[in-house]
């Protein structure tokens, strides 16, 4: 989720934070996670409160894919926490990926989509999660783990064009790091070297599979990403979900003419999924798509795993160990 969007997403939430103050949130960690779970669906102040007091400690999603997977969103996005995030690329989630895929989820953050994906594959498929920062990866790590999830491997490490170092801008909010070429995030506190992958080198290492679905959420670097797997996609021509965002709707609809322009040369065409932020003041859309010569696209995704409809048939796994390490 970028920076921008979860900043007008979450003012709520900021609002009543400033309001507790200090005492407010300590009295907050004390309160058991399972009726914050309850409270933190609710709308307004009581929703918001709960919320807050989400982040930072592990409880079980209530909703949508995840539901009854263990999740801690560290000071990410509380709405991790109750499942409620982004539906409609969770929608898409349940309709496209199969259990037995190979999945890679880059610009994993603290791991939501990463262990949703783990969910939906199931133990005979596997998730490949790459994040550069690392105690964003630390966190992706204790999910997978908190729900026995060892079908997972989390590579520390940037998507780029190609292999090798570069710079990570990092931003206070932790869903908000963006590389050196990227627009820098408007709450951006120090820089730091990480190491760089494309995703066409990560592929000739030794034992590591191709995808059939590759997710890509990494504020402002998509082009150069695909860059870097143009390879891939054409020997193995995954689905891909792809996030565009920017503080403008002109800024926004550049980077949409751009990302069609590149997936055009690659052999790729891209729908538009339903909109997961309409009340915000900042311009989020995803973007799946499929090989040009693939049967048509699925449908767009709407909200109907957050709207009551039938879930996915998926094990809910009991909370153990997983043995997730860097590449």
């Amino acid at each position: 989720m970028a920076n921008g969007a979860l900043n007008a997403a979450t003012a709520p939430l900021h609002r009543v934070r400033r309001l507790l103050g200090r005492s407010g949130r300590r009295v907050l960690a004390v309160v058991p996670a399972r009726p914050l779970g309850r409270l933190a669906q609710r709308s307004g102040r009581v929703g918001a409160l709960a919320r807050a007091g989400l982040r930072g400690r592990q409880s079980a999603m209530r909703q949508g894919v995840g539901r009854g997977l263990l999740f801690d969103p560290g000071a990410s996005n509380p709405d991790y926490a109750i499942g409620s995030n982004e539906p409609a690329v969770q929608d898409l989630f349940a309709r496209v990926i199969r259990p037995g895929m190979v999945v890679y989820d880059v610009g994993a953050n603290v791991g939501f989509f990463t262990v949703l994906a783990a969910r939906l594959t199931g133990a005979g498929g596997f998730v490949y999660a790459f994040e550069p920062d690392l105690d964003n990866a630390r966190l992706v790590r204790a999910n997978l783990a908190a729900n026995d999830f060892n079908q997972a491997l989390v590579v520390a490490r940037a998507v780029g064009p190609a292999t090798g170092m570069s710079v990570l801008q990092v931003a206070r909010y932790s869903g908000g790091h963006a590389l050196a070429g990227a627009a820098a995030p408007p709450d951006k506190v120090h820089e730091v070297a990480v190491e760089t992958v494309s995703l066409d080198d990560f592929l000739t290492q030794a034992g590591v599979q191709p995808p059939d679905f590759v997710k890509i959420d990494v504020e402002g670097f998509e082009l150069p990403v695909l860059d870097g797997m143009a390879r891939l996609l054409r020997e193995h021509r995954p689905g891909l979900l792809i996030e565009l965002d920017d503080a403008t709707r002109a800024g926004h609809d550049a980077k949409v003419a751009d990302l069609h322009a590149k997936l055009d040369g690659l052999g790729y065409r891209a729908e538009p999924l339903a909109d997961s932020y309409r009340d915000i003041d900042w311009v989020v859309s995803h973007w799946f798509a499929n090989p040009a010569d693939a049967p048509a696209a699925a449908a767009a995704a709407g909200n109907s795993l957050l709207d009551g409809e039938a879930e996915p048939e998926v094990e809910v796994r009991p909370a153990g160990p997983a043995d997730s390490s860097d590449a």
